[in-house]
């Protein structure tokens, strides 16, 4: 008896798929279109990045000259692998960038190597070394050596 029912309601469906072939297929109307200019920044691209492919002819930035008074690098640790540097009275570690001004633009140079008593630092295709701030360790004399509180004197036996 099931198999009657499969049967008859098959045959009764069939026209309903004969009719759906011969449905024309849908075409829209307008098809959507997406144009890209050839100098839009592509925005899975990290913002700043420019792609090695794009054509010579987009906006080349003017030639700035870094000046290694513009960066003050106070104080150095290197603690086994980690490396860091107060540089502008704020901390960076080796690829980090650090925010400067200039010709009046903000920019960022990265921090390419920290060694013992200098920072490498690198804005395009220029290499700054900047050494370690050391005027704040002058030499001291005996006299400034000597401690600030002086200790009681003791009776000599």
């Amino acid at each position: 008896m099931k198999t009657f029912r499969f049967f008859a309601a098959s045959l009764l469906l069939a026209p309903a798929f004969v009719r759906a072939a011969e449905v024309q297929p849908y075409h829209a109307k307008n098809r959507s279109q997406f144009a890209v200019q050839m100098d839009a920044h592509d925005p899975f691209w990290p913002v700043g990045y420019v792609h090695q492919d794009r054509p010579a002819g987009q906006k080349v930035a003017a030639v700035v000259e870094l000046k290694a008074s513009q960066f003050e690098v106070s104080s150095i640790t290197m603690f086994g692998k980690e490396r860091l540097a107060v540089i502008n009275q704020k901390v960076f570690g080796v690829g980090e960038f650090v925010p400067v001004q200039i010709s009046g633009q903000k920019t960022s140079v990265q921090v390419v190597a920290i060694g013992d008593g200098a920072v490498v630092l690198q804005f395009q295709d220029q290499r700054l070394q900047i050494p370690l701030r050391r005027d704040n360790l002058a030499k001291l004399t005996p006299a400034d050596a000597a401690p600030t509180l002086a200790s009681p004197a003791l009776p000599v036996p």
